[in-house]
């Protein structure tokens, strides 16, 4: 599984300044908005083992809460939805996205 692209950046949602973190794979794009308070449920050292524990709900896609969590080995998912079992949509790409992503998120943070 090929690692995607991410790029993060400040950017504002109504009259609050969020995070906007754009993750590109070779036939996908999902865009995710995150809050201060977003990006501190996310700074943890690994995501929840999903179905075991529950995904951490961090930001919003599509007006959605979007969901995230390890799967079995070294995969990643971001499912978004009403919740991490009922979701309407979902990426998976290998887990050490998730490192990315929070270097880049955490950069940001205190810009917020």
């Amino acid at each position: 599984m090929k690692r995607p692209d991410v790029v993060a950046e400040l950017t504002l949602a109504g009259n609050q300044n969020v995070v906007s973190v754009k993750i590109q794979g070779d036939n996908y794009e999902i865009n995710v908005l995150l809050s201060g308070d977003d990006i501190d449920r996310l700074n943890r050292e690994n995501l929840p083992v999903v179905p075991d524990d529950h995904a951490v709900t961090a930001g919003l896609c599509l007006n959605a809460a979007a969901h995230w969590s390890r799967c079995d080995g070294n995969v990643m998912a971001i499912v978004v939805g009403h919740g991490d079992v009922t979701w309407d949509v979902g990426v998976w790409m290998p887990v050490d996205t998730f490192a990315e992503i929070k270097r880049l998120i955490l950069g940001l943070r205190p810009s917020l």
